[in-house]
């Protein structure tokens, strides 16, 4: 998928105690009959989009997938100037695939929703939600997202005709929204955090925004500023802010997010409202590239590494597990994901590999978008798989623990 090369690097990520960072119109789908290939749970039932240039392939955008916290912590990340050998474990049988068929297909020809990448989902209020971009071609001249519900995260209803939400609800209209981040507030409010692309462009440079809404299927409301913006010229992340997560606590949010400028990596910002943004820096860091702020998440210092190349779509969660992490790495078309374990979430073990779990597919020629949700003893793992000329949503679950 076009956009979602926005992927980085690999990962030093150091946290200090301190801040949490755990922090109607309905239209079945068409339905699909899945072939299970796994039966640890229930059952099953997802599409494709153009492709970026080389140059374009860095970071994207995640899901706030509500998870079971094994404790209450709040880190916050610690100078990383000395380099820390990174320990690895072996993840080649976790998550099995559940079917070669897709839960969630791409539009007919010349529909809004022609192509697609998975950019959120979350457990609420008793069923699973996921939030699809949806747009014609690339480079995009709209963009929308699509709302779809499930009662066990694997068979899925396309909950409204068009899109809920779209370049049409932005303040400004040159851009269009690429989907990221999803949750709930307590007082029922859905929030959406989102980056933006310069509409009709093959490259842009990206900002971060926020919509909110009394429900999935709208109306939503974009604020009329963005809430981060790219680093001055010369920074780390001048080139954009992509892919943003966003969780909450009781002190506050906290947002990872990839900055480019040339290679991707993950940034985190803070926020005691999820309006007003502030990056981390790093005192300790005075060269121009991160004097007003730094990534706490890099690319593998160890050459030959899977993820050395670029880290970028965090998705975080709190599992019986500890802290578990889903992040990807661009290759030369798509991206590769593994995981970061950690039991304390200051010290992580990564994957010694890329995950496995959709190189069964028939005829799949690239991975984009990934999303990771845990819910009831189980993980759901969904990501785009192109097939052919689109792609379509696909669904992994494993239960229990993904520690070997």
């Amino acid at each position: 998928m076009p956009y979602s090369f926005i992927r980085a690097r690999i990962l030093f990520f150091f946290l200090l105690p301190g801040v949490f960072i755990g922090c109607s119109v309905t239209k079945p789908e068409t339905a699909v009959t899945p072939t299970p290939l796994a039966t640890t749970i229930a059952e099953a039932v997802p599409t494709s989009e153009p492709e970026p240039t080389a140059a374009e392939v860095a970071a994207t955008a995640t899901a706030v997938p509500q998870a079971t916290p094994t404790e209450t912590l709040e880190p916050l990340p610690e100078p990383t100037a000395t380099a820390v050998p990174i320990e690895r474990f072996d993840a080649t049988d976790i998550l099995p695939l559940y079917s070669t068929d897709p839960v969630i297909a791409h539009g007919e020809e010349g529909d809004w929703d022609r192509n697609l990448d998975i950019t959120a989902v979350l457990y609420h209020d008793g069923q699973f939600h996921a939030f699809l971009n949806r747009f014609p071609g690339w480079p995009p001249t709209t963009f929308g997202l699509s709302y779809h519900t499930s009662p066990d995260g694997l068979h899925w209803t396309q909950m409204a005709d068009g899109p809920v939400f779209s370049e049409q609800d932005l303040p400004n209209k040159n851009h269009v929204p690429i989907g990221g981040s999803m949750h709930v507030e307590e007082d029922g409010t859905w929030v959406h955090y989102f980056y933006t692309w310069n509409k009709g462009s093959g490259r842009s440079v990206n900002y971060i925004g926020r919509a909110t809404a009394p429900d999935p299927l709208g109306p939503w409301t974009a604020d009329e500023a963005y809430v981060l913006e790219p680093g001055e010229t010369g920074a780390w992340d001048a080139g954009g802010v992509r892919r943003p997560f966003v969780m909450k606590n009781e002190a506050g949010y906290v947002m990872y997010y990839v900055g480019v400028n040339g290679r991707a990596m993950i940034g985190m910002a803070t926020s005691p409202d999820g309006i007003n943004w502030t990056k981390y820096d790093d005192p300790e860091t005075t060269d121009s590239v991160y004097a007003e702020s730094d990534p706490v998440f890099r690319p593998s210092n160890e050459r030959g590494r899977w993820d050395e190349r670029s880290v970028s779509d965090p998705v975080l969660l709190q599992t019986p597990d500890g802290w578990v992490l889903l992040y990807a790495s661009s290759v030369g078309n798509g991206v590769q994901v593994g995981v970061a374990l950690s039991d304390d979430g200051i010290h992580w073990r990564r994957s010694k590999a890329a995950l496995q779990t959709f190189e069964e597919i028939p005829n799949k020629t690239a991975l984009w978008s990934t999303e990771l949700v845990y819910h009831d003893g189980i993980y759901y793992l969904f990501g785009e798989v192109k097939t052919g000329q689109f792609s379509g949503i696909y669904a992994a679950t494993q239960e229990g623990s993904l520690i070997p």
